[in-house]
């Protein structure tokens, strides 16, 4: 890892390992971050996402559940739900998002529709 002058927080460390595709490092810092941040939703939520990257269904289910309903991210939360729910070959789940999704959600709604109409 590359250190310049510059001193990150752990929060921008693994934000920045996570934009640039390091996913397993980013896994590593945002669990860091996780254990000492007070709402730690928004952590969870790319903790899961890196999961998802990774193909670890099980790991991305687990951290984008413990996303609040109250984070600024709750909405796209249900996408990526979904689309771990569909790794896991978990069907039935992954229905039940979409569907919350149609019904309520304003992101991701047409990937919804479309993936929905994929699975039908």
């Amino acid at each position: 890892v590359f250190r310049s002058d510059v001193d990150y927080t752990e929060k921008e460390e693994a934000m920045m390992l996570y934009e640039q595709g390091k996913y397993k490092q980013a896994i590593m810092a945002f669990t860091q971050v996780i254990a000492e941040e007070e709402n730690p939703s928004v952590f969870y939520f790319y903790n899961g996402l890196s999961y998802l990257s990774l193909e670890n269904s099980e790991k991305a289910i687990y951290n984008l559940q413990q996303v609040e309903g109250s984070c600024q991210l709750a909405e796209q939360t249900e996408w990526y739900l979904a689309l771990a729910y569909l790794q896991a070959n978990d069907l039935e789940n992954t229905q039940s998002f979409l569907d919350d999704i149609l019904q309520d959600g304003a992101f991701y709604k047409e990937n919804a529709k479309s993936l929905k109409h994929d699975l039908d």
